[in-house]
């Protein structure tokens, strides 16, 4: 029991040691706690919705394609003969 006590306290010093001699806590701190960067990426993260919410506003709108598949790449193959 007394064993018992005397390990666990000798873990906590040697853990404080180690944090302290290693800067741990500014690293837990930078890992735990909001900074910089999770604004960023909550940033990222809304503008990325709004500008999907945006395409799908805008694909809603949209008319259908005046050329089909097709006759997109014949018009392109036209225009690239009459280039040279």
């Amino acid at each position: 029991m007394i064993q018992k006590i005397i390990v666990g306290k000798v873990l906590d010093l040697v853990t404080k040691q180690v944090t302290k001699k290693f800067k741990l806590g500014k690293v837990l701190d930078y890992v735990e706690k909001p900074n910089d960067a999770d604004e960023r990426i909550d940033k990222l993260e809304i503008d990325s919705f709004n500008h999907e919410k945006r395409l799908k506003e805008l694909e809603k709108e949209s008319h259908e394609p005046i050329f089909t598949k097709k006759q997109y790449d014949q018009i392109i193959k036209r225009i690239k003969k009459l280039e040279n």
